[in-house]
């Protein structure tokens, strides 16, 4: 609160969007600073827009996460006190941002103040939502590593149609958008063919691996008709052993930690459906 308090203090005039503007401040700046427990410059987390507007941004987060990371797992390995406070202080933090989120950004319940009753139009809530929860899933992600035991969903039902607006105009499929958002299975096999930002998605990732080459996915090149079918399966096993490199996106193997155990990493990989389907 010391962080809201003294914005507050700094208005000279209060009215509904200067309010506003300290909340959101808060529910970011703010968050970080109370998670990492450091002052991070406003201005590494803001950019300016060809139209001349400011806007927060992601683009500096990781290494602020990284030395936070870092710093956690400091604590956690020369002092077990300190380490608990400190997973304590973060797990109220992220508590608090998640429920005020609720209650003042997406007016979910009675708020004492909150964006929608400000005016705020409907697609700016949606992006500042947006953002605080990326901010606070992030940190939730890292203590997920660290601690093993913390839990908070920052996922919402329904953000508004901006949300595919926004993502469509930078490229990006909105039906493929919004599998995505209901957590599905982004390339299952179809002999149909595949929406144009996946393959080119798979061509940029092929490409990555293998300058120049080209990429084979059986959910796509495996055909329809029963015997060619047949043939094109058991070819399969020669397909995946002649390649270069195999790049699998399984939601099993992904959702395994790269600092899990050996032992753990190999099961993931044993028992993730594409192994099964080998």
């Amino acid at each position: 609160m010391d962080y809201l308090e003294l914005r507050i203090s700094r208005l000279q005039q209060a009215n509904r969007f200067s309010g506003v503007a300290i909340i959101q401040s808060q529910l970011t700046f703010g968050l970080i600073d109370a998670v990492t427990q450091e002052k991070i410059p406003e201005s590494s987390l803001l950019e300016r827009t060809p139209s001349g507007s400011t806007v927060t941004t992601t683009r500096n987060l990781y290494p602020i996460l990284h030395k936070f990371a870092s710093s956690l797992n400091i604590f956690k390995e020369t002092s077990t006190d300190e380490f608990k406070k400190r997973c304590n202080d973060i797990q109220l933090t992220l508590q608090t941002t998640r429920t005020l989120l609720d209650l003042v950004v997406l007016s979910i319940g009675r708020g004492s103040m909150n964006f929608q009753g400000a005016g705020v139009p409907p697609e700016d809530i949606a992006k500042i939502a947006r953002m605080i929860a990326v901010i606070g899933e992030a940190f939730v992600a890292i203590e997920e590593v660290i601690v093993e035991t913390v839990s908070l969903d920052w996922t919402f039902v329904k953000l508004g149609n901006e949300y595919q607006r926004d993502i469509s105009a930078s490229g990006w499929c909105p039906s493929f958008a919004s599998k995505l958002s209901q957590g599905t299975c982004a390339i299952d096999t179809t002999e149909d063919g595949l929406p144009a930002c996946q393959v080119r998605l798979l061509a940029i990732l092929a490409r990555k691996l293998v300058p120049g080459g080209a990429f084979w996915l059986d959910g796509m090149c495996i055909p329809a008709q029963r015997e060619a079918r047949k043939r094109a399966i058991g070819l399969m096993g020669r397909t995946y052993k002649e390649s270069v490199v195999v790049l699998v996106l399984d939601s099993g193997i992904q959702t395994c930690s790269v600092r899990a155990q050996i032992k753990e990493r190999l099961l993931r990989v044993v028992t993730s459906r594409w192994t099964q389907r080998m």
